[in-house]
């Protein structure tokens, strides 16, 4: 009896520990410049995680134009769907932690819009003192029960600040030239709030292409992949050859979050659990038959 309940015991702890090793884990990324930091995660790899190196940058120069010297520290939560809240958010605030005063900046949307964030940050450091005076607290719910509350800043300040136009005085910083990526054979960067990518031994740019637009982007050993929307892809091998366009089949909007490398061929999944290989050499598109 004694080995029988051992035996289902580890079964069990078998079971447990193998599902906990494929269990989804949220993507994170961190990046600084200055006294700026972020902190972003997501779901998956998103093309979003592109813009914390753009984000950084940017913001320390707003900073040091207003002569604010204290720390700038920004939490980004991407949703493509509504994992982390129902609603778009922000909320603003002005913190003391260790006798140091902070600047935290929370986000919770599918995209950020730098100029969008300028103003914001610009609005957060001239009124940092009155920043309490403009959150407001909102219930969470599940399943119709109420399990807790958060709070966000005023939704009107934050409208009234996008339908702003941007001080000229940081127009200059959307012409600032950001490296996104650099390896043996292609280079990104971000200008203008577009990406550009480029073979390294061409002048010529492979592809351009609005930040807005771009679903996700993968540099791999064969070659650089490329998601213009949720549902369709290309490929550029290492020769720089732009291969054709590809299209996945899109079931209840079904968004494509995984990519992954398997030796001489891909695998692409969505999130409705619809599977292709995609074979480089041949620049074929199979889909996976359960």
């Amino acid at each position: 009896m004694r080995k029988l309940i051992y035996k289902k015991n580890l079964v069990f702890v078998l079971f447990f520990v193998f599902n906990l090793s494929f269990a989804h884990k949220d993507h994170i990324a961190q990046d600084s410049c200055g006294k700026t930091k972020i902190f972003m995660r997501s779901a998956f790899k998103y093309a979003e995680f592109n813009k914390t190196k753009v984000i950084v940058q940017i913001i320390d120069k707003v900073a040091k134009e207003l002569n604010y010297n204290e720390d700038i520290l920004i939490e980004y939560n991407h949703q493509i769907r509504r994992y982390y809240s129902e609603n778009d958010e922000v909320f603003l605030e002005y913190r003391k932690f260790r006798k140091e005063n902070y600047l935290k900046i929370k986000i919770i949307d599918s995209y950020v819009d730098i100029e969008n964030l300028i103003k914001l940050v610009e609005f957060a450091i001239k009124n940092k003192t009155k920043l309490k005076s403009f959150k407001f607290e909102i219930d969470d719910f599940e399943t119709n029960y109420k399990i807790g509350s958060h709070f966000i800043t005023n939704t009107k300040i934050i409208d009234s600040l996008n339908n702003q136009k941007l001080n000229e005085k940081y127009i200059g910083l959307l012409n600032s030239k950001i490296e996104i990526f650099h390896d043996e054979f292609f280079q990104c960067y971000w200008l203008k709030n577009k990406y550009y990518y480029l073979k390294n031994d061409l002048i010529e740019t492979l592809y351009s292409i609005e930040d807005n637009l771009l679903f996700s982007n993968e540099l791999t050993s064969l070659g650089l992949v490329i998601f213009h929307s949720n549902s369709q892809f290309f490929f550029i091998n290492n020769n720089g050859e732009i291969l054709k366009n590809h299209s996945l089949e899109e079931i209840n909007n079904s968004k494509v979050f995984y990519f992954f490398e398997r030796r001489d061929k891909f695998y692409v999944t969505s999130d409705r659990e619809i599977g292709y290989y995609y074979l480089p050499d041949l620049d074929k598109l199979l889909k996976v038959v359960n």
